[in-house]
């Protein structure tokens, strides 16, 4: 009972450092590696968070799962009927975005300079400065080309600047993407 307790009152202590510090703050507070200027906008960590290293100016989205452990290997038994264990770390190196809802297998490394798209489920190391997508996760292009579009048809901060609500600034946004858009050829939300 004391310790079923010591669990509910280490996930309130975890939601509070998540909400009032942020979820860098609160990944630490569980034993994960962080590095400087991360954003972590997740709460899962799986079992063993103390497994998980994250580089410099990474960002984690909301929903995402780092997974250290196979649970499926509880399944298998040897000659005396004892279950077998399996651990894995998983390293995310610096720069790297993780997109929303996406699934970090045990073992895998994520390279630096790299995204992981949204609902990709990643069974595999990511090598540095690619995409992935998918289930499974595969490769569909380097993070230089995406860059480069990014540059060609997206509107940076500056050209942003002087709109007084949110809103006016995402419609500025979205006008310029277009004109930039118009400019280029229009392939611009194609990523290869």
């Amino acid at each position: 009972m004391l310790r079923s307790f010591g669990r509910a009152f280490g996930g309130i202590i975890g939601i509070a450092l998540f909400v009032f510090f942020g979820g860098d703050v609160a990944a630490r507070w569980k034993g994960v590696q962080i590095g400087k200027r991360c954003r972590i906008y997740t709460r899962n960590f799986g079992s063993e968070p103390f497994l998980i290293s994250i580089g410099d100016d990474t960002t984690i989205t909301s929903g995402v799962k780092i997974l250290t452990h196979d649970g499926g290997t509880s399944l298998v038994f040897n000659e005396a009927g004892l279950r077998y264990q399996r651990f894995a770390p998983v390293s995310i190196g610096s720069s790297v975005f993780v997109g929303v809802n996406a699934i970090i297998m045990p073992g895998v490394r994520v390279g630096s300079n790299a995204i992981v798209g949204a609902g990709a489920v990643v069974t595999r190391d990511v090598a540095e400065g690619t995409i992935v997508v998918g289930t499974p996760a595969r490769v569909i292009g380097s993070v230089d080309s995406y860059a480069e579009r990014v540059r060609a048809t997206c509107p940076n901060s500056q050209e942003l600047q002087g709109h007084d609500n949110y809103r006016a600034y995402v419609d500025a946004a979205l006008a310029i993407s277009e004109k930039k858009r118009r400019n280029a050829g229009g392939a611009a939300g194609q990523v290869r």
